[in-house]
């Protein structure tokens, strides 16, 4: 280093070195003066001296809980902990009291079958449907026994008398029982079954439990309920993943073979970028049922679950048998075809599965595996499932093969009376052996008219005192109901069917959906044991009136 450099690096440090002194001394003289100013001043009352103990439990305490799924340790209520230790066989009678209204049924039945002739007055009056109204639309939300009615709204009458005791007794014992019963009716374990309020809900916990990531695929089809593609969208869109959509024509959906083919083909498609396939058991709209057996096949071939949305199949399938299925997850609502009060459905897990399922709400339940998970999802009003025991009973009096032999023969032959009466030809909704879901859907004639203005192009107007014109929403049905753009004022469209639907609710009282599905009009017929052949002859006649 150069001998100026040298210097004036000595000077510098030399004054650095006094000024850090200079400071350290005043802030010393500083403290002293404060330390004496603090002695003058007067000194408040002493305290008692607290304990180590007690200046301990002042502190807040916290610790991390890095890895809750090992290290967290929930803090389950007894009472939920105890009941997942019932079996069905095993819950304590007191925690299980029965409606009266229920034992006097029981005891009006007499060798386990309720002697009431289908279609009469007699079978109407075990609902409580409008009597003014011919009801075809079992299909869309059921309609619920008169005796569940009676149940749930004495169960509801419980619970506030008690809360705290119904909630921890009555309501778990109650949906235990009810779960195991359900199992039974559709020949699975009733360990593998879960309690929820609808389909959708058992779709969207089933979505939820895929671990999807970018660049995945979801199977779905025109025909899929409009809710669960949605729902599947959603969840595609979370992830980055997306849908693998098959476009059925009608004319895919009159051929058994040609269905399983396009699902083989999109699972070719796909690869192994394909996470789930979702079916419906039976569409909603048409109400085709579908090879649920086959596509499932082919699925396990290539490795990919299967989750089957069978909102319309309890209670309309015959003999159903859901583990013989083939699927992974399978959902159902009761509030359809078992005719139970809105609110109950169920979902079936395949037991290699069940880990990985959890409910979207998480509570008491947690960490008590499938069951106890699902058990108990927070606070809600639980008698729509505790009324599912008296409306099985209900259908166990009736004999379920009775009933869908009834509903299955009346509903093909009002297809017939329908297509003869209106010169249309085609059906959708009956098997090639004659097996239907106890829907079909039915060809209507084209042009309509209204009943107040008859428009020279025939399109279907209604005027009524809320206003419905032919310019009334499209219905959404399913993706299959579509208009054909170079069709719009000589062949119907969805504004057409939704005004027609509203016509013959609001002026008729008639109570049928109503469709257009590739240029033509359909309805959609249901059939269940209080509906008689009178009642489609005079749909019959009302839309002869208005052609």
């Amino acid at each position: 280093m150069p001998h100026r450099l040298r210097q004036i690096v000595a000077h510098y440090s030399l004054r650095v070195v006094v000024v850090l002194a200079a400071w350290g001394m005043k802030a010393v003289a500083q403290k002293v003066q404060a330390g004496r100013a603090k002695k003058a001043a007067p000194q408040p009352p002493q305290r008692k001296t607290r304990s180590r103990a007690t200046c301990k439990q002042q502190q807040l305490v916290t610790r991390f809980i890095w890895h809750p799924a090992r290290d967290y340790k929930p803090s389950n209520p007894k009472w939920l902990v105890e009941a997942l230790q019932w079996t069905p066989g095993t819950i304590p009678p007191e925690h299980l009291p029965e409606c009266p209204a229920l034992t006097a049924f029981k005891k009006a039945v007499s060798s386990s079958k309720l002697h009431i002739e289908f279609g009469t007055p007699e079978c109407k009056e075990l609902f409580t449907l409008d009597p003014s109204f011919t009801y075809l639309n079992h299909g869309s939300y059921g309609a619920a026994y008169r005796i569940g009615l009676d149940v749930q709204e004495w169960y509801r009458q419980q619970l506030e008398l008690e809360p705290v005791r119904f909630m921890e007794t009555t309501a778990v014992a109650g949906i235990i029982k009810a779960v195991a019963a359900v199992a039974d009716f559709i020949g699975a374990s009733w360990q593998d079954v879960v309690p929820v309020v609808n389909a959708t809900t058992a779709v969207n916990t089933v979505v939820n439990s895929i671990k999807l990531k970018r660049g995945d695929l979801l199977l779905v089809a025109n025909t899929t309920y409009p809710a669960v593609r949605s729902t599947l969208a959603a969840a595609a869109a979370r992830a980055g993943a997306g849908l693998l959509d098959i476009t059925f024509q009608l004319s895919d959906l009159l051929d058994e073979d040609r269905i399983v083919s396009c699902y083989k083909s999109a699972l070719k498609v796909a690869g192994h970028r394909l996470k789930l396939v979702v079916i419906d058991h039976v569409v909603s709209f048409p109400p085709v049922l579908m090879p649920v057996k086959q596509i499932t096949e082919a699925c396990r071939a290539a490795g990919v679950p299967v989750l089957v949305d069978g909102a319309h199949a309890v209670g309309a399938v015959p003999e159903l048998n859901v583990p013989e299925l083939g699927c992974q997850y399978y959902t159902t609502n009761l509030h359809k075809w078992m005719c139970t009060p809105k609110g109950a459905a169920l979902l079936w897990v395949h037991e290699s599965k069940q880990a990985d399922v959890h409910p979207l709400v998480v509570s008491h339940g947690y960490g008590l595996g499938f069951r106890g998970e699902f058990l108990w999802q927070g606070t809600s009003d639980p008698t729509a499932w505790l009324s599912v025991s008296a409306c099985i009973q209900v259908m166990q009096a009736l004999q379920p093969l009775e009933v869908a032999q009834y509903n299955h023969s009346l509903v093909r032959q009002a297809a017939q009376l329908l297509l003869k009466a209106w010169g249309t030809q085609i059906e959708l909704g009956v098997g090639k052996d004659g097996s239907t879901a106890g829907m079909v859907a039915v060809q209507m004639p084209w042009p309509l008219r209204g009943t107040s203005n008859n428009n020279s192009s025939g399109r279907c107007s209604c005027a009524s005192s809320n206003g419905c014109t032919s310019d009334a929403p499209p219905v959404a049905v399913n993706g299959v109901a579509i208009d054909r753009k170079d069709t719009v004022g000589v062949q119907p469209t969805s504004a057409d069917a939704a005004a027609l639907n509203m016509l013959l609710r609001q002026q008729y009282k008639i109570e049928v959906p109503v469709a257009c599905i590739e240029g033509m009009l359909f309805c959609r017929i249901s059939a269940q044991i209080y509906n008689n052949i009178q009642d489609y002859q005079r749909l019959a006649d009302v839309v002869l009136e208005l052609a």
